[in-house]
């Protein structure tokens, strides 16, 4: 690989592992034990060939909420076995973004871990190979090439 691409793949690198810090970070800051606990109510499920890495399966789910007197419709892909046609069950909203939803307060908790761990890992990866190319370019300088 030449070194021109090295180097762009390492900042697009170091671009995502600060766009995946900056998610953990935002997720983990948003207290969702203050959302509003709304009731939504599961409209359709439609099949979808997706499974997990434990082999569930996954279907999209299309449920409606209310918030600040407005209706919302969202549609996740999650384990249907957890939830039925007409189903109602207890949604927490971000009172700021009534888009922002979350089925648990710990599904935030978890996502926002993910986010910070993948991030800080791209992060020292790439600035580890940054300092390792600007010594060869310095090496390289030294001795005259």
């Amino acid at each position: 690989m030449a070194k021109g691409t090295g180097l762009i793949l390492t900042i697009l690198f170091l671009l995502f592992g600060l766009l995946m810090a900056y998610y953990g970070i935002n997720s983990l800051r948003s207290n969702v034990s203050v959302w509003n606990k709304v009731q939504a109510k599961v409209t359709h499920i439609e099949a979808s060939l997706s499974r997990d890495s434990l082999g569930t399966k996954k279907d999209d789910v299309t449920y409606t909420y209310e918030m600040g007197g407005k209706s919302y419709t969202k549609t996740t892909t999650t384990d249907t076995a957890e939830y039925h046609q007409g189903e109602v069950f207890t949604l927490l909203v971000d009172p700021a973004d009534p888009n922002n939803t979350a089925f648990s307060a710990g599904e935030n908790l978890l996502y926002g871990m993910i986010g910070l761990v993948v991030g800080l890992f791209c992060l020292v990866y790439a600035g580890i190979k940054l300092v390792k190319n600007v010594k060869e370019n310095l090496v390289a300088a030294s001795q005259g090439e």
